[in-house]
């Protein structure tokens, strides 16, 4: 998800995109589709700056990738994370479901830290431009019949 955490937490909405890739070694893959995005807290509760619709633009039983998430959390709480979720169908009917999480954090990292955790990233992948990072389980794998499916998080 880019990106994956939503600060700071200024109830603006921001544009997230899903990187999504299925792959079937049997048979092809027949669709992904986006199923659900869903709030950890209630869309217009107490503590969250009052405002609603924090999902936007998201196009359910779509390949849509790109949508909108409200930078907003309750003051009281955690943070808030969203949930989303595709699921991959291939050409024998079979299905696999699988999640990535956006969050919306308490309290953030300072700059100079996600700087340091950025060029660590981005030399244990020898120079990518975007920093995949597999090793904090922002990536999800998932093997279901055959189907293997990933979300790839980049900074």
């Amino acid at each position: 998800m880019d990106p994956a955490a939503l600060k700071p937490a200024n109830h603006k909405m921001v544009s997230v995109t899903a990187s999504v890739y299925a792959g079937d070694s049997q048979s092809s893959v027949a669709s992904v589709v986006l199923t659900s995005v869903v709030s950890s807290e209630a869309d217009n509760s107490l503590g969250d700056g009052d405002t609603a619709e924090d999902i936007q633009q998201a196009e359910y039983g779509t390949a849509d990738t790109r949508f909108l998430l409200r930078a907003e959390r309750a003051g009281r709480g955690s943070g808030r994370t969203y949930t989303v979720t595709y699921t991959a169908l291939d050409q024998a009917g079979n299905q696999t479901v699988s999640q990535a999480i956006v969050t919306v954090p308490h309290h953030c990292l300072t700059h100079s830290v996600s700087r340091v955790c950025l060029r660590a990233a981005r030399a244990k992948t020898r120079g990518c431009h975007r920093a995949a990072l597999f090793s904090i389980g922002q990536a999800i794998l998932e093997k279901y019949n055959n189907i293997h499916f990933i979300i790839i998080v980049y900074l």
